[in-house]
């Protein structure tokens, strides 16, 4: 049997492609909305770092802009520019929600559930992708749907939340960006009664066996569960700039047509100003995703179609290492990569209507003047307030 070596690699959401047509399916529903001077607010508001960034400073390519600030070897990272965001954003494109496969009730108990649950979405001093989302909406959006004080922020704070904001949002549509998996297996541990919190950050910890796979090309010995995802299922590997923006626009399109509004009927497209029961929302999605199931009191209730599932029990293969604990590889089938192809761009394309409706709000929000920087302000208050966040975040995160 091949198996491919598992790899931990940093989280990244979806890659170029995925994260490039959740901004584009954002910016076409605008401009065939009649709202192309939301697109023209929103790509104002990225002019302080466009001479860095000029790639990435407009719809939709500033959607990679997160994932590109952790480069280390770029062109970008020489000289004057400094790409610091190897440290400051680690943290911010994720939300562990634990589940389980195994044990009783195949969960945690109800009291470790709800423990967990409060840790991660409700603690402010906990970063990760829901609290620094609902951070970056604070500063450039309005809750009560009127115009924010001009005072509010600066044109670089504004311009980074932005940034963050057309990012996180993808980010959390990709279901294993919002569950991570914890088991007793994982600790080496042979029953229930050994307290366990090593998770497989996300699908990082799950190795891929493509011996069964005959319809697609196996990808990299790196990539493993997580990566799967990222790459939409091998449906948009491709990077921001290899595409033109007429070339991405008409994959978008083809993504709307294939995904219109009444298909999203029984979910919601517009999940308001609230933005923390919002983020909730995509994350309770998540979770149903990764069980098939349903929630009931806190507790997930796997379904029974056990293929629909991130975890399928039935093709989890587990292999004891030399420290007692396993390694856990998925043996891949076409069936499952249909799924998860099919259902990645589904989740591309909520996330893009979703994020329209938020570019919407930050152009409502927006004050006709602002108090901003000084003009003369230079790139280095960039990087300045780069490295003070991330001296913030790295302490927050060590909590």
């Amino acid at each position: 049997m091949k198996i491919l070596a598992v790899c931990f690699v940093g989280a990244l959401g979806w890659w170029d492609g995925g994260h490039t047509l959740v901004a584009a399916v954002a910016k076409r529903l605008l401009e065939q909305g009649g709202a192309s001077d939301v697109i023209a607010t929103v790509d104002n508001m990225l002019l302080r770092e466009a001479s860095v960034w000029a790639d990435y400073s407009s719809l939709p390519r500033v959607a990679t802009w997160a994932d590109k600030i952790k480069e280390t070897t770029s062109e970008r990272c020489e000289g004057e520019t400094r790409c610091d965001g190897n440290g400051v954003f680690s943290n911010i494109h994720f939300v562990d929600q634990p589940i389980r496969l195994y044990g009783p009730d195949e969960q945690f108990e109800e009291a470790t559930w709800t423990s967990l649950q409060e840790t991660l979405l409700h603690n402010v001093s906990y970063v990760n992708g829901y609290t620094t989302l609902n951070e970056a909406m604070k500063v450039v959006i309005n809750p009560d749907g009127g115009v924010l004080d001009a005072n509010r922020g600066t044109l670089w704070s504004q311009d980074l939340a932005v940034r963050l904001i057309t990012h996180l949002v993808g980010d959390l549509h990709q279901p294993l960006h919002g569950i991570a998996l914890f088991d007793p297996a994982l600790c080496g541990a042979t029953d229930d009664t050994v307290p366990c919190t090593q998770n497989d950050a996300g699908g990082n910890g799950i190795g891929l066996d493509w011996t069964n796979v005959k319809n697609y090309k196996a990808m990299a010995d790196s990539i493993n569960l997580h990566g799967l995802w990222d790459s939409m299922c091998q449906y948009a590997q491709w990077d921001a700039t290899d595409l033109t923006l007429d070339q991405i626009d008409d994959e978008a399109d083809k993504l709307i047509a294939r995904f219109p509004t009444q298909f999203f009927k029984d979910k919601k497209v517009d999940l308001g100003w609230d933005w923390e029961t919002g983020t909730e929302t995509v994350l309770h999605e998540d979770l149903l995703i990764a069980t098939s199931g349903r929630v009931e009191d806190q507790q997930i209730k796997f379904g029974e179609n056990d293929h629909a599932r991130l975890y399928p029990s039935t093709m989890l293969v587990s292999t004891p290492n030399s420290d007692g604990k396993k390694n856990l590889t998925l043996a891949l089938t076409d069936e499952y990569i249909d799924w998860c192809s099919e259902l990645s761009q589904e989740r591309v394309t909520l996330g893009g209507y979703r994020l329209a409706a938020v570019l919407k709000q930050i152009a409502v929000s927006r004050p006709d003047e602002l108090a901003f920087e000084p003009a003369s302000a230079s790139h280095a208050t960039s990087t300045v307030a780069l490295t003070v966040l991330a001296l913030t975040m790295t302490t927050v995160a060590a909590l």
